[in-house]
């Protein structure tokens, strides 16, 4: 786009200004700030981190495959397993990762 159409930017400006400088609206306002992790937070992540990394030491495959960080950071937060470890990975890491939960997360 920005190759074939150079000055784009430009005609663009005042629609993106006008964009950015707009007040929010109530339902804006309602959305969560995302939260920075505690040193605790960031210690737990780093385990489950380390757990997957044996895991997939043991398979032969790359722990990214297994479990990305944003993944395991939302392991951590929410109430349930991310859908994205479900299947075989759950199988995979579930008696690993589920002791060094929470009871409610690893129940579900």
């Amino acid at each position: 786009f920005l190759d074939t159409q150079p000055k784009a930017p430009r005609r663009l400006r005042g629609d993106l200004w006008d964009a950015l400088s707009a007040p929010l609206t109530a339902e804006e306002r309602d959305i969560p700030l995302a939260r920075l992790p505690d040193s605790a937070q960031k210690k737990q992540l780093r385990v489950l981190q380390d757990a997957v990394a044996g895991v997939a030491a043991q398979l032969g495959i790359p722990d990214g495959i297994l479990a990305s960080r944003r993944t395991l950071e939302a392991l951590l937060e929410g109430d349930d397993w991310p859908k994205s470890l479900h299947g075989w990975r759950r199988s995979l890491l579930e008696p690993v990762l589920a002791p060094l939960l929470s009871p409610a997360t690893s129940t579900s």
